[in-house]
């Protein structure tokens, strides 16, 4: 429950911002079976790329090298993993890798995949509740039909809000927040 909330806040607060800033408008709303849908869809794909990533990758790495090395392969892996979706750019990876970070920073808080699963899958599905690309997948549907206009840099473009400077600003942030709480816990890291 606690990564479902999550991620259900972290996306929701860049979107207030956007629309406090004015780029972030509703057009309309769409059926309520569309938010069950992209539940199902979501948590099927991020129980798929959590599996990888921080289950085997992440697991593998930190037994064998640290933390630290964990970290920073699983994310750059799961930055990688991100190339090959349509309007991705450098920031694309640069969201990619820290939310990588992130989930890793998540696994190692409590040494299984619920919590970043569940973080993951939420902040996918709250991105598309709120009609908003994600990972430049257009072919999703949405709940709400929105338009977004404004800076790329603000509105995240055609990748969706994952590729927003606030969006990668507001989980580096929480990933220092997740880092002092494993520092305090004195876990190795």
């Amino acid at each position: 429950m606690v990564g479902l909330l999550i991620g259900m806040g972290l996306i929701a607060l860049v979107v207030l911002v956007v629309y406090i800033s004015g780029y972030y408008t509703i057009r309309s709303i769409g059926k309520p079976s569309v938010l069950l849908t992209i539940f199902i869809f979501f948590v099927t794909s991020a129980a798929l790329e959590e599996i990888v990533f921080r289950g085997i990758v992440y697991r593998i790495i930190e037994t064998t090298w640290g933390t630290k090395s964990a970290l920073v392969t699983s994310a750059l892996l799961f930055g990688a993993a991100h190339i090959l979706n349509d309007h991705v750019d450098f920031i694309s990876i640069i969201s990619a890798a820290s939310g990588g970070v992130f989930l890793g920073l998540l696994y190692s808080l409590k040494g299984r995949l619920w919590l970043p699963l569940a973080f993951h899958a939420s902040w996918n599905w709250t991105q598309a509740a709120f009609g908003t690309v994600v990972s430049g997948n257009t072919d999703l549907p949405t709940f709400l039909d929105v338009n977004l206009t404004g800076p790329e840099l603000i509105t995240g473009g055609a990748f969706g809000m994952e590729n927003s400077i606030i969006t990668v600003g507001l989980i580096i942030f929480s990933s220092g927040l997740v880092i002092s709480i494993l520092i305090k816990k004195h876990q190795a890291f």
